[in-house]
């Protein structure tokens, strides 16, 4: 499968398109500074911005499915996430792609009942901008008229990957090896199920 990975040089973005080339993927890495970090892997690089969407047509084009590994550049950034989404949206009606996959946060909409005590605290004062973000980004999606899902992420660890992951809409959500979600990522990618619908992730 051809797959674009959006925010390849963040910490579970460069995880998830180095195994989705393990799996044998025909994989394209899109970021501002792609070319020079990876410049001795064999992988298809494309550099520019999420926001510059002469940049993503040209990342997008082609591809079978894309994989938005996007987070805010800082916790008071209002662009990024939501005008990314708008961005790539536009450009995967136009070029006739339709499977996309993103990352979100567990305690987004109806999963706020299932993070613990010090997510909401956090999210209710440091990082309220990005959960609002990672909100609005999920409506840009759920209303783009592609085949979506949403996976909401639980605290994100540097543990190595232990293997296993709960996704659910019913589970508590705690924490995650970045491992073991680039992982999952990617097999949603590939999957025919759970299209158009969020899902809670956290360590199995």
């Amino acid at each position: 499968m051809k797959i674009l990975v959006v925010g390849a040089t963040g910490k579970t973005g460069e995880l998830a398109w180095r195994k989705a080339v393990a799996e044998g993927h025909d994989v394209t890495v899109f970021g501002r500074s792609v070319a020079k970090r990876y410049k001795d892997d064999p992988v298809r690089k494309i550099q520019g911005d999420v926001l510059d969407c002469s940049a993503v047509t040209a990342a997008i084009a082609g591809q079978d499915a894309v994989l938005v590994c996007l987070g805010p550049v800082n916790s008071r950034d209002w662009v990024t996430l939501t005008q990314g989404a708008r961005n790539i949206c536009q450009v995967m009606r136009a070029e006739g792609v339709e499977r996309v996959v993103f990352i979100s946060a567990a305690g987004v909409g109806e999963s706020w009942r299932l993070i613990p005590w010090y997510s909401k605290l956090l999210f209710s004062t440091f990082l309220k901008t990005v959960l609002q973000e990672h909100g609005s980004e999920e409506k840009i999606f759920a209303e783009s008229g592609l085949i979506w899902t949403a996976v909401r992420a639980a605290v994100l660890t540097n543990r190595p990957a232990g293997g296993s992951v709960l996704a659910s809409n019913i589970v508590s959500s705690r924490t995650i090896p970045r491992g073991d979600l680039a992982a999952y990522l990617v097999s949603e990618v590939t999957s025919d199920q759970n299209y158009c619908q969020p899902f809670s992730v956290t360590a199995g």
